[in-house]
């Protein structure tokens, strides 16, 4: 049977005949009062559970922003250190809305995409600039481009063709595109052809070309 200890003064022993059982008022009282600390919680409790979700979709609103070039903002996904892997960013249609407006500076403005893939990086060059438009202009060099396959576990050819051509609806081949064509403000057209989407023709627009800075996009 549950024994209930009650009041004493101070300094008195306890003995048996001191202890007694409660009644159900007293006990019916003694929860009461047991809650009433709590009661005064409550608002509190509530105003932090009704909290959460606003900061967690102020967070989630951060993180879906999708992709920013480095256009005077902080680049998303950010670039790592210099000796470090690119970073690689998947985003799917439900992840930024049917609407989702492509950032500026991108030459890209049809809203809404499929699948939105992202890849930036650092990496030493001794060549600057004119070197890496030696490279960019360098159509042929993509051939052999290679991926590990999840699906077979080994390194597989991702790109099997590709060849500069003189213009959108030409597929005729032509030699690399030269340093000097490089120039901003150009759009340049290759051809390529992969084993995964097979053939296409992209396009290739240089935004920006200078002594210290070079940034094209390519499409299809």
């Amino acid at each position: 049977m549950t024994r209930l200890l009650s009041g004493m003064p101070e300094g008195q022993s306890v003995t048996d005949h001191q202890l007694k059982v409660p009644t159900s008022n007293e006990r019916e009282s003694l929860e009461k009062g047991r809650w009433r600390p709590m009661l005064g919680m409550w608002p509190r409790i509530t105003s932090l559970i009704l909290l959460m979700p606003i900061l967690c979709s102020a967070v989630l609103t951060q993180r879906d922003n999708g992709p920013q070039p480095p256009c005077g903002l902080d680049a998303s996904p950010p670039y790592p250190a210099l000796d470090d892997p690119p970073t690689t960013k998947f985003w799917e249609r439900s992840d930024l809305g049917l609407d989702w407006p492509p950032p500026a500076r991108t030459g890209w403005t049809t809203r809404g995409f499929a699948t939105l893939v992202v890849t930036v990086g650092r990496f030493r060059n001794s060549s600057r600039v004119d070197g890496v438009r030696h490279r960019l202009g360098a159509i042929s060099d993509l051939r052999g481009t290679r991926y590990w396959s999840t699906t077979h576990k080994q390194w597989q050819t991702l790109i099997v063709d590709a060849y500069a051509t003189t213009g959108p609806t030409a597929y005729l081949r032509r030699k690399d595109f030269s340093p000097d064509e490089i120039v901003e403000g150009t759009s340049l057209y290759f051809r390529q052809a992969d084993n995964l989407s097979g053939r296409a023709t992209y396009r290739m627009r240089i935004l920006s070309a200078s002594a210290d800075r070079l940034v094209s996009i390519s499409k299809t």
